[in-house]
């Protein structure tokens, strides 16, 4: 018998594993990477439809032009030739013409014309081959005429085979950069799925909860529920535990943002208030201040990294602009009223001097700071969008991405010639509907992206050469989750609907490349 036993193309059992030396792949890890194989090659396919529907629409414009400039040469030539009648040439001969006169209208010049035509010899044979002479030299002018013109037609055609010739170099150049991008997109996606991947470790049931958030530190988790509850968690090596419940909001809690500098965190409500909490000399968190100049649910809230800016939306259409006074009071310094319909989301650049927005109305808002007053802002630039979306992220200063409703693509935002374009688009598992809350959030310091989409938490990363990478997909039983991520991206966690638990999930970069 032999001692290694092989189990070629068949699945094996856990049981059968121990037994042989044979590598297996569990089928979890097969279906992973069968779900980042079919990403690559429906992206690479698209591209393939996309050039060859560039390519077929230009070859038709070049042949419907060479269409069109051949009929208009046509018709020149045929309305040159009707042009010349023999009437026009029999006018232009002076013989014609004399012949065909009336005698009585002859003109003393004309009948000593006729004298010497009569007193010459041969003078029949002469005029004859005087008028065939007149008559072919209008031909060749006419034949000169034609040829000139088909010279021209010719090198127009010229013209428009060499561009299709050209047309056709550049379909090859782009199917080879598709497949040399391919090739780099395979081993680059290989690379990136050694890196990230988050795997459930821990589950807690709980009531409905809408924000998550992590400190700095990681050593705090708060909660916001439906109840208008805010929970406040100890969280050290992974174990959970509840230290203080707040209960100052009247309606669900929609929105949670930990300051990174002081001890501090805001909270945002249906009740249209924002709550500053701090935490006392007994550790004991309480309100410090609450910001009531909103009049709609609260959607979003952000801090600049130097925590004397918040910036907050919401319902009510509006962005307000909050800055503290001589006592340190947070009061609102600017309302902007750009947008027609509820502000979802909010994200600041990298510098801290643009912010954009996301609206029901179809809108991506671009804000900038003032030159004089920075801290003031104003109306830099509007996109329209062809869905609405609640999801947008500045990734740094030139790139920003925006998840639009009902859409497997997330849209990434390039600045060129100081303006945002939409310039790529990158596969996303999650197509239906969404809703509000769980923003969009880059981890720098791993290139992390996570976007909730429909039913989905994509995670996102982005390589050395500025390209986002979907590297894990966690699907849920509903639309309905809320989550976060850590500020350093080793903890990611979520709620939903079904399970009606908190679930952490924790980073492993090397998951991917064992089996």
């Amino acid at each position: 018998m032999n001692e290694q036993e092989t189990i070629p193309n068949r699945i094996a059992c856990i049981d059968c594993v121990p037994e042989n030396f044979i590598k297996y792949t569990k089928l979890e890890k097969i279906y992973e990477n069968w779900q980042q194989f079919t990403i690559i090659l429906e992206s690479s396919i698209r591209q393939i439809q996309d050039n060859y529907n560039c390519n077929k629409i230009e070859k038709i414009q070049l042949l419907q032009n060479l269409k069109n400039n051949c009929n208009l040469f046509l018709d020149q030539e045929i309305s040159v030739l009707n042009s010349c009648s023999i009437e026009i040439l029999e006018s232009k001969s002076q013989y014609i013409s004399l012949i065909r006169k009336d005698w009585q209208s002859l003109t003393q010049e004309e009948i000593i014309q006729i004298a010497n035509i009569l007193s010459q010899t041969n003078s029949f044979e002469k005029i004859i081959k005087k008028i065939e002479c007149e008559i072919l030299q209008d031909i060749f002018q006419q034949n000169e005429i034609i040829e000139n013109q088909f010279k021209d037609g010719k090198q127009q055609i010229i013209e428009y085979f060499q561009k299709i010739q050209l047309n056709q170099i550049k379909v090859k150049q782009l199917d080879q950069q598709l497949m040399e991008k391919s090739q780099l997109t395979q081993r680059d996606q290989v690379n990136l799925k050694k890196q990230i991947n988050y795997q459930l470790f821990c589950s807690i049931e709980d009531e409905e909860i809408n924000s998550l958030e992590f400190n700095k530190e990681n050593s705090l988790l708060v909660t916001g529920y439906n109840s208008g509850i805010i929970r406040v968690y100890e969280f050290q090596q992974s174990n959970i535990k509840l230290i203080q419940e707040l209960n100052e909001h009247d309606e669900f809690v929609c929105c949670l943002q930990f300051m990174h500098k002081q001890i501090s965190f805001l909270s945002g409500s249906l009740d249209c208030s924002i709550i500053i909490w701090k935490v006392n000399n007994q550790q004991q968190w309480y309100s410090s201040q609450r910001l009531v100049e909103h009049t709609g649910c609260i959607n979003c809230i952000i801090s600049n990294f130097n925590e004397d800016l918040i910036l907050s939306c919401s319902f009510d259409n509006t962005i307000k602009c909050w800055i503290q006074d001589q006592q340190s009071n947070w009061i609102c310094h600017q309302s902007l009223n750009d947008h027609s319909s509820a502000v979802s989301s909010l994200s600041l650049n990298e510098s801290q001097n643009q912010f954009i927005s996301s609206s029901n109305d179809k809108t991506i808002l671009i804000y900038q700071q003032q030159q004089l007053n920075d801290q003031l802002w104003i109306l830099k630039q509007i996109i329209q969008v062809e869905q609405l979306g609640f999801r947008l992220c500045f990734i740094n200063d030139k790139l920003f991405t925006f998840q639009k409703q009902y859409s497997d693509y997330l849209d990434i935002y390039e600045l060129k010639n100081k303006e945002f374009t939409n310039t790529i688009q990158v596969s996303v598992q999650g197509i239906g509907e969404c809703w509000l809350y769980f923003s969009q959030k880059f981890i720098k310091s791993k290139n992390i992206l996570i976007n909730k989409n429909g039913c989905f938490l994509n995670i996102l990363q982005l390589n050395d050469t500025g390209q986002f990478f979907n590297v894990q997909q966690i699907k849920f039983k509903t639309n309905n989750f809320f989550g976060g991520i850590s500020g350093d991206g080793e903890f990611l966690i979520t709620w939903d609907d079904v399970t009606s638990q908190i679930q952490i999930r924790i980073l492993n970069e090397h998951s991917l490349s064992s089996t």
